[in-house]
Parts: structure tokens; C-alpha cells; sequence
């Protein structure tokens, strides 16, 4: 993971969800932010608005994590 979007994971979740059925588990943490600082090609992207990262933790005899960064526009 580049280092300045690791700065994205130091602040607390917008939004967490755990679940658990049928002998497994997920949780998922959302970050947002609109610091475009995160992005070093933020300015050749027209319109970026924000930074989201989406990191999946799934457990089911053993775990596995998975995490997502997505760049969002602004509505036009």
C-alpha cells in the first residue's frame, strides 16, 4: 500500500458492519475522504471529489482481508 494512503487507515471508519452466519464472519470498514493530497496524481484526474477505501475481513477456518481504495468524481 502506498505510504500516504496508509494515512487513510489511521483515522476512525465512517462506517463499520460485522456479520456472522452459518459459521462465518465479516466485517467491513469504510474510510472516506476528501484530502486529495492522499491521491500524487490527483490532479491529472478531472473532478476528483474523494478517496474511499473499502477493507473486507471474511473468516471462515482461518481469515482473509482484502482492501480496496476507489476514487470518486463529482456529480455533474
Amino acid at each position: 500500500m502506498p505510504a500516504h494512503l496508509a494515512l487513510l487507515l489511521r483515522q476512525e471508519p465512517a462506517f463499520v458492519s460485522r456479520e456472522k452466519d452459518h459459521g462465518r464472519g465479516e466485517e467491513r470498514r469504510v474510510w472516506v475522504s476528501r484530502n486529495l493530497h492522499l491521491v500524487e496524481e490527483a490532479a491529472e484526474w478531472a473532478g476528483l471529489a474523494a478517496v474511499v477505501c473499502v477493507q473486507t475481513r471474511r473468516w471462515q477456518q482461518g481469515r482473509e482481508q482484502r482492501t480496496r481504495y476507489y476514487l470518486v468524481n463529482r456529480n455533474r
